[in-house]
């Protein structure tokens, strides 16, 4: 049985070599250099028409916000003059926020340079927000900064526009970290306030417990009492020695014994004045502890509560100096400038670009054409098989 020949729309051309290839980019090389040289003339012309951007740009740290007190300062704690992790995230928190934004488009007029009308409500917010976070950038850098970025077609705009973002970022940064300072404030004048009713409170008890027990100084009393109290019991022993001497002797003055038994007894009453727990005087020993002992209580209370008052009040007058300071939060390495030289647009690369493009579109549209051209399209319509 003989095989029908295969259809000559459907013949599969044969497998092409790279010299094939060559071969048929030198049949057309007038063309494809006619479309690239078409490419490259309309890139030229498109890109000088395209209008010059320029990009200023900035670098700031956030500052510590417990550089300013005491303990930084005098070494309590350590002194550091940036910040920390989270303060560069409040940072980029503020520099990325719509509120920054709508601060920085409503004090440049950006509607009317952007040619939006600034009446057309929520249409023109959207498109003016878009506008501005198409040429405004901000990055952290490798080191722990800031980096803002701002481009317009106008390059002293771009410097004014990035130096209010700047002092915008600085005031929201300040307002944020015065609002807990703030808060912190108003806490510590409360605990002032406590501990000074306290320390009235603790310095009357005070008071009423040394006019009670007539102590005033508790080491000088103390001492003068031991050392009466020892004199009294050293005289009452002499005294009962002689008397004994006295009256047990071959010979007994009347005088004598009449005037020492009269020491003794005086001295034995002023020794149980000063020694007897149930006596009343205010020289007694007994009488001075119990109160020396109140006293001593109520003046390491009293001390404690000053010194913690003391230091309630210096850091609330530091923290207040410090909230109310014109100090910057910020930390500037580089300072927005008018830039002089354009960011974009690349006009050589990108003429370059765009006829390299179309070169290799030529290439693929041949290659396409040179594998398609045998076949049959109009038998294919038919529908011959």
């Amino acid at each position: 049985m003989t095989e029908r020949p295969e259809p000559t729309h459907l013949r599969r051309p044969r497998e092409e070599s790279l010299l094939d290839i060559l071969a048929s980019i030198m049949r057309w090389w007038k063309k494809i250099a006619l479309v690239c040289i078409i490419t490259f003339v309309l890139a030229c012309i498109i890109s000088l028409l395209m209008p010059n951007f320029y990009q200023s740009t900035s670098v700031v740290f956030p500052s510590d916000p417990s550089s300013g007190k005491r303990g930084a300062i005098y070494g309590d704690q350590e002194l550091r003059f940036f910040g920390l992790e989270a303060d560069v995230d409040r940072l980029l928190a503020i520099a990325e926020s719509s509120a920054l934004a709508n601060t920085v488009i409503d004090s440049f007029g950006l509607y009317e340079h952007y040619d939006i009308n600034p009446d057309g409500g929520y249409k023109s917010q959207a498109k003016v927000m878009k506008k501005f976070f198409s040429r405004y950038s901000v990055k952290r850098s490798e080191f722990g900064a800031v980096e803002l970025g701002f481009e317009d077609t106008d390059r002293e705009l771009a410097a004014r526009v990035l130096t209010g973002v700047v002092n915008t970022i600085d005031a929201q940064n300040k307002s944020l970290i015065n609002g807990e300072q703030l808060k912190i404030i108003s806490m510590l004048g409360k605990d002032i306030e406590e501990k000074e009713k306290m320390l009235v409170a603790i310095s009357d008890s005070l008071s009423s417990v040394r006019r009670r027990y007539s102590i005033y100084d508790v080491d000088a009393q103390s001492e003068a009492l031991a050392m009466q109290v020892t004199s009294t019991e050293s005289a009452l022993a002499e005294s009962t020695a002689r008397l004994e001497t006295f009256t047990t002797g071959s010979y007994q003055p009347r005088d004598s014994i009449r005037k020492y038994t009269v020491i003794v007894a005086s001295l034995k009453s002023k020794l149980d004045n000063m020694t007897s727990p149930t006596s009343t005087s205010q020289f007694n020993i007994n009488r001075f502890n119990k109160g020396a002992n109140e006293v001593k209580n109520l003046d390491r209370r009293v001390a404690f509560l000053s010194e913690s008052l003391a230091e309630s009040r210096a850091i609330y007058d530091q923290t207040l100096a410090t909230s109310s300071s014109n100090e910057t939060s910020l930390r500037i390495v580089q300072a927005p400038e008018v830039p002089v030289e354009k960011s974009r647009p690349k006009r050589s690369i990108l003429v370059l670009g765009v006829t390299f493009l179309a070169f290799v579109f030529c290439i693929a549209a041949l290659l396409i054409y040179e594998n398609v051209k045998h076949i049959d399209w109009r038998a294919i319509a038919r529908g011959e098989r």
